[in-house]
């Protein structure tokens, strides 16, 4: 096989997106010669582009119709010739079977019968990177024979002068898409604290729809500069990139750092890394107890299903500054 246009779909979330990093460098570097496409939620697209990963990205936002009708059309006028689907949703497989392809591959979903030319069994018990990375053999391609740097997520972006003031920080982010992923408030703040009384700036971060929760935190701790809502995808990745490291929940702000170098101590509670989401680096400390009703789902809950959220109320503000220690130095 030799494609001209590759089309990789994943519409899912930010971290999902950010663990199909090594999927698209093998198919970079196994047809050199095609043109890669990516497709992928609104706000994601500028991060792959200036990364160099991708040629083109379609951005999708599927709660507005209209911004999906343009999406299917232009993936529609990029003429794929082997579509890549690391995405499991009905809707993705039956938009890619109206694209008609004449190579397709995908996960082996029920759904998904009449819409890949060949599909893959998903690896359960493997990170998300290498499960993603398993289509290839779809492809009739050895991963075990790729270069050993496609394996990491490591980019590189371009520097930002806009931050060019920002020296000596570590960044928090202590959103997540789902309340039970979230540590506790007075553990962010105990924690910017600490890390302030030492001579660090702390930089706040988050999403638009986290804006008050980060602005309590960063209230709460002197001197701290709030960024939440306030930077791209793209931006965010330009300030953890110089960060000396983040602190965070299990949430797309960890990946997006781990992609950029930088470490990571991650805070897991409703989920736990063996789900295949941990943090994708050598340089990351996670930091979780252990309790039987641990996984309580496979994203998470807007509320504790046991009503007590002991997961998070329980790690406590020393354990998050001992897992930081190594990263001070």
């Amino acid at each position: 096989m030799k494609p001209e246009r590759i089309l990789v779909f994943q519409t899912a979330f930010l971290g999902d997106a950010i663990l199909a990093i090594p999927l698209l460098k093998a198919l970079r570097t196994s047809f050199p010669e095609a043109k890669l496409g990516f497709v992928c939620r609104r706000g994601v697209g500028p991060f792959f582009l200036e990364s160099g990963l991708v040629q083109e990205v379609i951005e999708v936002d599927k709660t507005d119709s209209s911004n999906l009708k343009k999406a299917i059309k232009r993936t529609q006028n990029f003429k794929s010739d082997l579509i890549v689907s690391p995405h499991r949703s009905f809707r993705t497989a039956f938009w890619i079977w109206r694209l008609g392809a004449r190579f397709s591959v995908g996960f082996k979903d029920p759904w998904t019968f009449f819409a890949y030319k060949k599909r893959v069994v998903r690896p359960k018990i493997e990170h998300d990177v290498k499960r993603q990375l398993s289509l290839l053999t779809g492809l009739g391609i050895d991963v075990l024979r790729l270069p050993q740097d496609i394996l990491s997520l490591n980019v590189k972006i371009p520097s930002h002068e806009k931050f060019s003031s920002f020296s000596n920080y570590v960044a928090l982010s202590p959103g997540s898409q789902w309340e039970t992923k979230r540590w506790t408030e007075e553990g962010f703040i105990q924690v910017g604290r600490k890390l302030r009384a030492d001579g660090l700036m702390v930089i706040v971060l988050g999403s638009s729809v986290e804006k008050e929760l980060c602005q309590r935190v960063a209230q709460s701790i002197p001197g701290a500069v709030n960024l939440c809502g306030e930077t791209t995808i793209l931006e965010l990745a330009q300030i953890l990139k110089l960060s000396k490291f983040l602190i965070c929940n299990d949430s797309g702000t960890m990946h997006v750092a781990t992609a950029v170098g930088t470490p990571v101590v991650s805070i897991f509670g409703a989920t736990i890394p063996s789900q295949g989401y941990a943090p994708w680096s050598k340089k990351a400390k996670i930091v979780e107890i252990d309790l039987s009703c641990r996984p309580c789902g496979a994203h998470g809950h807007n509320q504790c299903p046991l009503k007590h959220h002991d997961c998070m109320k329980k790690i406590t503000s020393e354990q998050v500054l001992k897992a930081t220690e190594e990263f001070l130095l």
